[in-house]
């Protein structure tokens, strides 16, 4: 059986990913490769579709098929396993996990992943209240090369974090930064209206400087 084109939907079209691999008569009757590519997609698909998974049992038997085979997506299935970790509010687990994909970050090509696992920990680190890891990783994910088309969102999400971590840590010059970052991505319309997974402005943003301006914006997701 053949992903290719799953692959290829997955991170344009996640929800007609996840139905086309849910739709997938006996997966029991598949074995090997084609049973984890199978766990490694459908986990992937859940994931990036926002349905959160209420075990790890799946993800599991891709993480335990590419322990010594191909590295991009052993890491991959590292990543969401993370991600269902994360989810399922086992954070010191999920923590492993991710501190464990992000050892292979230089054995992988996809920056995609890359950012993501650079976000999950600075997410996880942030809830732990590490702001200071959480800072770097979020500098690290904004600073990644990928597709501003596919990702764009991710990158604002990961400078919108950036901006009220340092807002509510009490570094206000770098929150204003941040802000402003954000705003001059509105203004220069560096969103894309096609971009099918979000279409992200900024909402309810307000930045008091030293002189009392206020920086406002507005978010829309869809």
């Amino acid at each position: 059986m053949h992903w290719i084109w799953q692959k290829k939907r997955m991170w344009d079209e996640p929800d007609s990913a996840f139905k086309s691999i849910e739709s997938i008569v006996m997966p029991e009757d598949l074995e090997g490769k084609e049973l984890a590519d199978y766990a490694l997609l459908l986990t992937q698909a859940q994931y990036r579709s926002n349905i959160v998974a209420t075990s790890d049992s799946l993800i599991n038997i891709a993480v335990g098929y590419y322990q010594d085979k191909d590295v991009e997506k052993r890491t991959a299935s590292l990543l969401y396993k993370g991600g269902v970790l994360k989810d399922m509010g086992k954070d010191e687990e999920a923590m492993l996990v991710y501190k464990e994909a992000e050892s292979y970050i230089p054995r992988i090509k996809d920056n995609r992943i890359v950012t993501l696992i650079y976000m999950g920990l600075g997410y996880l680190n942030q809830k732990n209240r590490n702001y200071a890891l959480s800072i770097d990783y979020f500098k690290k994910s904004e600073a990644v090369n990928i597709v501003p088309k596919q990702v764009l969102s991710w990158k604002v999400s990961s400078i919108m974090n950036l901006a009220n971590i340092s807002y509510y840590w009490g570094n206000r010059d770098d929150a204003d930064l941040y802000y402003s970052q954000l705003l001059d991505m509105c203004t220069f319309g560096r969103f894309y209206a096609s971009d099918k997974k979000y279409i992200i402005i900024m909402e309810s943003i307000k930045v008091r400087k030293k002189n009392g301006r206020k920086l406002r914006s507005m978010c829309v997701r869809r």
